[in-house]
């Protein structure tokens, strides 16, 4: 309802390490708890998918997802974006700065933001950065969802094209575990998926 002028947060030119330290902000589960800026230390377990998407172990819940995971020098390595409860240990998934570069190629309007090059501790990473980590509420119009059907098969934009969540699931969870069933996770029998949002 109103313009938004806060500054884009700098996104890495490199790729990110394994055992490298982030901090990832968001707001978990803002129905249940207080909607505000939650922060959580995690580390880089492993790099998947041809390097566009991150395995992390930060402690995350639902309402995450579209948080970005941060350097120690501010730069996003990740947009955090889904959870798993395949093991008893927290297994997490971000989009990497491959990923968010090749999404951010079908917005004209974008321009990178010059990445920060001095280390500083997590909590000066936090006080810089919070201001640009919003909530954002979405709300579906039964009219628009219906127009939008119709003229979806058409159309095509940059979440379309960069799809990052696979559009086709597993036959034998019917789409439900696209994270968790290990048929999914590894490609097998596999049928369209219809998300809605």
């Amino acid at each position: 309802e109103k313009p938004i002028n806060f500054k884009p947060l700098p996104i890495r030119e490199s790729v990110p390490s394994i055992g490298e330290s982030f901090v990832v902000l968001g707001y978990p589960i803002p129905q249940v708890l207080e909607p505000s800026l939650t922060a959580s230390r995690g580390i880089v377990s492993k790099l998947v998918t041809e390097n566009l998407q991150i395995l992390h172990d930060a402690s995350t819940d639902p309402g995450n997802s579209g948080g970005p995971c941060l350097d120690d020098r501010g730069n996003v390595l990740g947009v955090h974006f889904a959870g798993s409860t395949i093991s008893k240990n927290n297994r997490n998934y971000a989009i990497s700065p491959a990923a968010i570069k090749m999404f951010l190629s079908g917005v004209p309007e974008y321009k990178q933001v010059a990445m920060q090059t001095k280390s500083v501790d997590f909590s000066e990473v936090i006080q810089e950065c919070k201001d640009s980590v919003f909530m954002i509420e979405c709300y579906q119009d039964e009219k628009l969802a219906k127009k939008t059907q119709s003229t979806q098969a058409s159309s095509t934009d940059a979440t379309q094209q960069h799809s990052l969540i696979a559009d086709r699931t597993c036959l034998n969870c019917f789409g439900k575990g696209y994270i968790d069933c290990p048929a999914c996770v590894n490609g097998f029998v596999r049928k369209q998926k219809i998300v809605k949002i």
